[in-house]
Order: structure tokens, then sequence, then C-alpha cells
């Protein structure tokens, strides 16, 4: 297993049970599933990025620059950031992964292409919908490593 990417902006992909992907976002400290540590590539951003625009994205945070939110969305992949320090009130958004970004046409973890099978898999998580969950707690769902206590 990698060791955790503290202070480092990390990227790794989950799947809730309909199958649509989440494209989650560190902040550097943000909780990682350990499955994730021990086979998902360091490089997924990348790989997402590489993808082609499939539709739309709604933009559901005011950042000065929403590229990193808004391109993998416009790939069909729902976007969550570490912590929500977008607005709202602090204490709704605490250790918590905050959706940024959703899109117009969700892809599905079936259709990803064969680059994402051994290094890119998405960790499946208990969640029925993305889409309905705008605030994730993955330590509730999945065993993780926390950028916290490391």
């Amino acid at each position: 297993m990698r060791p955790y990417p503290l202070g480092k902006e990390a990227q790794w992909l989950a799947a809730d049970t309909r199958g649509q992907l989440g494209l989650f976002g560190t902040f550097g400290i943000g909780p990682i599933p350990t499955p994730v540590l021990a086979m998902q590539a360091e490089d997924v951003e990348d790989r997402v990025m590489r993808l082609p625009k499939i539709g739309d994205a709604k933009l559901l945070v005011q950042v000065p620059d929403p590229f990193w939110f808004v391109e993998p969305a416009e790939r069909g992949f729902f976007v969550f950031d570490w912590s929500g320090p977008y607005g709202g009130n602090p204490r709704d958004y605490r250790d918590r992964y905050v959706a940024a970004a959703v899109p117009g046409r969700p892809i599905a973890a079936a259709v990803l292409p064969p680059e994402f099978d051994l290094e890119g898999a998405p960790v499946p998580l208990p969640i029925t919908d993305f889409a309905t969950n705008p605030r994730v707690d993955v330590r509730a769902l999945v065993d993780c490593i926390d950028g916290y206590w490391v």
C-alpha cells in the first residue's frame, strides 16, 4: 500500500450502487479509502481528464477557478471536495466530502476504458445515488486512512 499523500491534493474514484462515478478530492487531508491506497493509481485525475466530454456540468460552489470541478463533471463524474469550504454553514459540512459539481449526463463505471480496470477501478460505496447525497461521510462507509492522523 502506498503512503497517504499528506499535504498533496489527491483524487480517488468511487461508484454508487447505481454504478455512477464520483471523483473525490482530498484537499491534502481528507480520508482516502484503504483500497484506493492499495490499488488506485496516483494519476486518476489525469486518466479522467483524458476521457471525452459527454455533457454539461452544474457547478454547485463559487470558486475563482472552477476548472477542477467542471471538467470532470463534463466527463460524467460527480465531483466531491473535502470539507466543503465554499459557503453555507461550515458545521453542516465539517468532516465530509461535499458535492462541488454534478454531471448533466452521468457516466457509468461499466463503460470506463480498460486503463481503469486494474489501477483505476472505483471503490464501491453503499450510497444509492450520488445525485441525492451532496455530503458524503466516507469514513462512516468504508475503512479509510485520514490525513489528520498520518
